[in-house]
């Protein structure tokens, strides 16, 4: 076709230059989009403890672009976006679990709080931030150890009974329990392919692991519910349209833990 049969419907070479632009944009949205929206098998790719490093991510990819764009309506759709995004933000604050979920992610433990948080504005969420957690681990979790674990915990002292003397010795420096323990730990290097759920399954802490599996199994985005429940439209098919609710909640459970394999 030629050019001049389109007359005004063709691109000129500045409006290209301007979608190359809002496509550098929208880049990291997407990509962050795409990654939270995964299934979180391993504890990672779609947890929610990706969720707030998420929207601080692209809080300053905004804010960076607030300084490049100062006129035209990209300066304003940039503003507009960091407005939302912000809103967003402090929303995040009503609910300890994003915090207390990447408080449980033993390479940044507390670090990335003290790290990250040292503006004028964020640093005093600090304190309030531990606070949570604690309070959250203190009347939820200090006290559930199911009774395995409690059976297992004993085996385990019988086996490393001290004699007097090795006790006097670690009276003093022994933590007070495993909340001091896990935040006075050093954070680690994980790979690429580091499971989360199966590094907690084997800590050894049984009450943070019991509130490391409830925080971690939430996921940052409703994408796997909803992949799960457009499926069940398979599942009800026009010969099968008068399937009750509990067989339609089982066939969908079990499906998709024959596809995890479970």
């Amino acid at each position: 076709m030629n050019i001049d049969d389109l007359e005004t419907d063709t691109l000129s070479s500045n409006e290209w230059d301007v979608l190359e632009e809002i496509e550098s944009i929208l880049e990291p949205f997407h990509m962050v989009t795409k990654r939270l929206e995964g299934n979180n098998k391993e504890g990672h790719h779609g947890s929610i403890w990706e969720a707030l490093p998420a929207v601080e991510l692209l809080l300053r990819h905004l804010e960076t672009l607030k300084e490049v764009h100062t006129t035209g309506y990209i300066a304003i759709c940039v503003n507009l976006a960091w407005t939302k995004l912000e809103e967003y933000y402090k929303r995040m604050d009503v609910a300890p679990a994003y915090a207390v979920a990447l408080f449980l992610h033993p390479k940044f433990r507390f670090d990335y709080f003290k790290k990250r948080w040292t503006t004028k504005t964020l640093k005093p969420y600090q304190k309030p931030t531990l606070l949570a957690i604690r309070k959250l681990f203190d009347t939820q979790y200090r006290n559930s150890m199911t009774e395995t674990a409690l059976q297992a915990l004993d085996a385990e002292n019988e086996e490393e009974e001290e004699d007097i003397f090795t006790a006097f010795l670690n009276e003093d420096i022994r933590p007070k329990d495993e909340f001091d323990a896990y935040i006075n730990g050093s954070t680690i290097a994980v790979k690429k392919d580091f499971n989360l759920i199966q590094w907690w399954a084997s800590s050894g802490s049984p009450q943070l692991t019991n509130m490391a599996f409830d925080m971690l199994s939430i996921p940052a985005m409703s994408s796997e519910t909803e992949r799960v429940f457009s499926g069940a439209k398979l599942t009800i098919s026009p010969s099968r349209n008068r399937l009750s609710e509990d067989i339609i909640e089982a066939t969908e459970c079990l499906n998709r833990w024959y596809k995890a394999g479970l």
